[in-house]
């Protein structure tokens, strides 16, 4: 459900917060791709216990999940975005979310 402004500065707080998430939900969409996309399988390195990892985020999430679950390597990985269908109803009017009768 929409805001609705109580005074101008309500108004920019409201699309400030709407611009922040939607480059949320695209920056979780170029990660999903750019894993769905790599090569495989893939190496894994040690990253100790930084946490502030600087880089190529996609490449940096799939060490970081190979190292928390002490693998040498990963044969496959997918992923799938799924900020942009917080709201149910306007993913699938933009076309992101499709049901369909599976029975």
């Amino acid at each position: 459900m929409a805001l609705t402004p109580i005074d101008p500065v309500h108004a920019l707080q409201i699309q400030a917060g709407t611009v922040g998430r939607n480059a949320g939900h695209d920056f979780e969409a170029a990660i999903a791709q750019e894993v769905n996309e790599n090569k495989y399988p893939f190496a894994i390195a040690p990253i100790g216990k930084a946490h502030l990892f600087v880089g190529y985020p996609a490449i940096s999430l799939l060490h970081y999940i190979g190292n928390r679950l002490g693998l040498k390597s990963i044969q496959k990985a997918t992923a799938i975005s799924t900020g942009a269908l917080g709201n149910a109803l306007n993913a699938a009017s933009a076309g992101y979310l499709r049901v369909e009768n599976a029975g």
